[in-house]
């Protein structure tokens, strides 16, 4: 059931992500910062855990201990995993919107089940991303999608 809730995680972090990537494209004012309004909102599937049932971006917001700016530096590695396989990224810090053990120009590890629903960081992409920290036996040191 666990890993049930946490590919939902990762499939709706994946929508919302795509969603920021497009709005933030289409409005360069577009900042997640104190006082400052965040339009439009979203409201996540109800299917979602629990965490995120009322589903707001504010909630994910409030939730996610980090949220970045990133781009992917173009290493990654494949692990399989009780028939899992997970993608290990390296991603270089480019803006640092929440959290204060990640400085601008870090290169942190990402992990993400391979999944169709939940696409991988591509070489190069840049990406905004809702972060926590991975404590696991998959890899040590890295972080996992809110």
């Amino acid at each position: 059931m666990e890993k049930k809730s946490l590919i939902t995680g990762l499939i709706i972090v994946t929508v919302l992500i795509s969603i920021f990537s497009i709005l933030k494209h289409q409005n360069n004012n577009f900042k997640i910062a104190s006082g400052v309004k965040m339009v439009p909102s979203v409201k996540l599937a109800s299917s979602a855990s629990q965490s995120f049932a009322t589903g707001t971006v504010d909630n994910l917001i409030s939730e996610s201990p980090y949220i970045v700016e990133a781009v992917q530096t173009g290493e990654q590695t494949e692990t399989n995993y009780k028939g899992v396989t997970f993608a290990t990224n390296k991603l270089k810090i480019k803006q640092v919107l929440k959290g204060d053990l990640i400085s601008t120009n870090d290169v942190i590890t990402l992990l993400q089940p391979q999944i169709d629903e939940d696409p991988v960081v591509k070489k190069n992409g840049h990406v905004l991303l809702f972060l926590e920290k991975y404590s696991g036996s998959i890899v040590k040191d890295a972080y996992v999608c809110k």
